[in-house]
């Protein structure tokens, strides 16, 4: 019994531990991202690395404002012209220039290290996210999807990939250095650019 206590108190920690670096690092930037929460693109598929996904209660680490090369555009409603494919140009995954150029070389560095991973979503217009959110229900209503319009893949900047430890533990290893982090803490897999 007192092992499983050590246990659960370890997680604990190591949760805590994680959230407070991800508010260290967001707290140190110089230009604010768009707003973000659990959004449930891996509960649409189900499973997470072979898991169930968990349920989520983490909260963004994010504080609303729309990133600067999109504050005269609307979550969801970017234009196409400023979305850049991410996925060899078939233009199924998309994100603004900035972070599309920041993703293709933080993927560069991953496959030299060898390193592979999917991606499941990045940019989702406004029309995505009311769907998703019909279908997950909304974080504020026991739900795992971000309000229509809240979403950080609305701006462009996130990605969610298939990750398993060693790839998330590469992630979490070197994805700063190309201006990723990890923003809600609950979901490993969503990663979004701020720079």
């Amino acid at each position: 019994m007192p092992h499983r206590i050590l246990a659960v108190l370890g997680g604990l920690v190591v949760l805590a531990v994680v959230v407070a670096g991800a508010n260290s690092l967001l707290a140190g930037r110089s230009t604010p991202a768009p707003s973000g929460q659990a959004d449930g693109a891996a509960h649409e598929q189900g499973l997470v690395d072979g898991e169930p996904a968990q349920q989520q209660d983490g909260q963004p680490q994010t504080d609303g404002e729309a990133p600067p090369s999109a504050t005269d555009a609307e979550n969801g409603r970017l234009d196409p012209a400023t979305l850049v494919p991410i996925d060899g140009g078939q233009g199924t995954y998309l994100l603004v220039a900035d972070a599309a150029a920041a993703f293709e070389d933080l993927r560069a560095s991953a496959r030299a290290a060898g390193v592979e991973f999917e991606i499941n979503s990045a940019y989702r217009t406004y029309n995505e996210q009311v769907a998703l959110a019909e279908r997950l229900g909304t974080l504020d209503e026991g739900g795992t999807a971000a309000k229509p319009g809240e979403s950080e893949h609305g701006w462009g900047i996130s990605v969610d990939l298939t990750l398993d430890f060693e790839e998330l533990s590469w992630m979490r290893a070197n994805a700063g250095d190309f201006g990723f982090t990890e923003t809600v803490a609950a979901e490993p897999w969503h990663w979004t650019y701020i720079g």
